[in-house]
């Protein structure tokens, strides 16, 4: 991301200097007059807005290749190009460093691995960062990087066990760190990190959990602090709120609605505790959505969550996406609107939302169907978190399976 200095209300421009300077002369000059009014207390420097998102990147499962497009200011995307995956890997996934320097993508089957990619911030295509792929002989079945993108934790099958990287400020190149690895209780996956950093949640199968860990800041060693809590089914995602309070743990059985668990994690101890009910306030109409959660994004404002249909048996088509309010108390609802789906299929029928993501600013939205092999666009109603579709959809890589907004 190109952010302005974290810096600002601690550094004086020469204008600024000047402009003071000028104020300090005054001053002088009313004291000696007799005044005795008091300075005005300068005013705070306005936080800067959220960067807008410049690139849009889709990992395809199939064709086993990245498909990079470039974002309009009106929020629609074009095809610049693509990135071919090494070796016979097939994605799992994809996440960008923070400041959008950097795409990993985890690799499973074949040699596996993690491929890393430069982004070009001119032109948003992307080059192979040198030696990768990285972590190769692992399955990796997912990632998540810090807050400051200088540690990623990726779980992997082979082994059971999280293992722990550098991220190279410079390059992007990864490395482990030394006897930071850990072997987990059963196959991990769908790691999330809490905002503050401080813990590390992944679920397992089996047994069906969610295991949760202490980070080490310093280092990003991880310690087990046997809080974790044993999973109602088999867990297909985890996500967290920004703030990090609530934990959302969506599970795979496909025939069923209400598979969304909700529970509070503790700043102090990164414990979880069950809250009780649906993680869906009263007034939703189940039967109606026929919502299978598949997953949970937050808006930045955190003022909505979308939610995914995402059918698991074939031949099922999905009812696209819905936004919900989101509340304190972590409930999601009553007030939903939606489904939104892609703008050529019939409506609220889309073959499989198999990616979703949002513009760093908050005006636009992405969806991946993996049935057309399509991306689009969307922009956002920031009153209500409604969609509207932008154009046609635009065609990826074979079957899209994950999706990122960079600025």
């Amino acid at each position: 991301m190109e952010f302005l200095s974290f810096g600002l209300g601690c550094s004086v421009t020469h204008h600024e200097w000047m402009r003071r300077a000028a104020v300090g002369l005054l001053l002088i000059s009313l004291g000696a007059c007799g005044s005795s009014d008091p300075s005005p207390s300068p005013s705070p420097s306005p936080t800067p807005p959220p960067a807008a998102g410049r690139f849009v990147y889709v990992a395809n499962q199939s064709s086993h290749d990245l498909s990079a497009f470039a974002v309009a200011g009106d929020g629609t995307v074009r095809l610049l190009g693509g990135a071919s995956l090494s070796g016979v890997g097939v994605p799992s996934g994809m996440t960008a460093d923070p400041q959008g320097r950097f795409l990993f993508v985890p690799l499973a089957g074949g040699q596996g691995g993690i491929q890393a990619y430069a982004v070009d911030r001119t032109s948003g295509l992307l080059s192979d960062v040198p030696g990768s792929p990285f972590d190769i002989g692992r399955q990796v079945t997912g990632m998540v990087l810090d807050a400051g993108g200088r540690f990623l934790w990726a779980t992997r099958q082979d082994g059971d066990g999280l293992d722990v990287l550098t991220v190279d400020a410079a390059t992007g190149a990864l490395a482990p760190v030394d006897g930071a690895s850990v072997v987990t209780s059963g196959a991990p996956h769908a790691p999330v990190l809490r905002a503050d950093g401080r813990f590390l949640y992944i679920a397992t199968f089996g047994p069906a959990a969610v295991a949760t860990y202490a980070v080490d800041a310093a280092t990003g060693h991880l310690t087990s602090i046997g809080t974790g809590v044993e999973a109602p089914d088999t867990v297909s995602g985890l996500a967290m709120d920004p703030s990090g309070t609530f934990l959302y743990l969506t599970t795979a059985t496909p025939f069923t609605s209400d598979t969304v668990f909700l529970y509070s994690s503790s700043s102090t101890t990164g414990g979880l505790t069950p809250v009780p009910g649906s993680a869906f306030a009263p007034g939703f109409d189940f039967a109606t959505s026929n919502l299978r959660p598949a997953g949970i994004l937050f808006h930045p404002s955190s003022r909505f969550a979308y939610v995914p249909d995402r059918p698991g048996r074939t031949g099922a088509f999905s009812h696209g996406f819905w936004a919900f309010t989101f509340q304190g108390s972590g409930l999601l609802g009553p007030s939903a609107v939606g489904p939104y789906s892609t703008a050529s299929t019939a409506p609220f029928l889309i073959g499989d939302p198999s990616g979703f993501a949002l513009d760093p600013a908050g005006r636009f939205a992405y969806m991946t169907d993996a049935t057309s092999s399509s991306v689009s666009a969307f922009s956002i109603d920031l009153g209500t978190g409604a969609l509207t579709a932008l154009g046609p959809p635009v065609a990826t890589g074979q079957s899209p399976i994950a999706i990122v907004v960079v600025p």
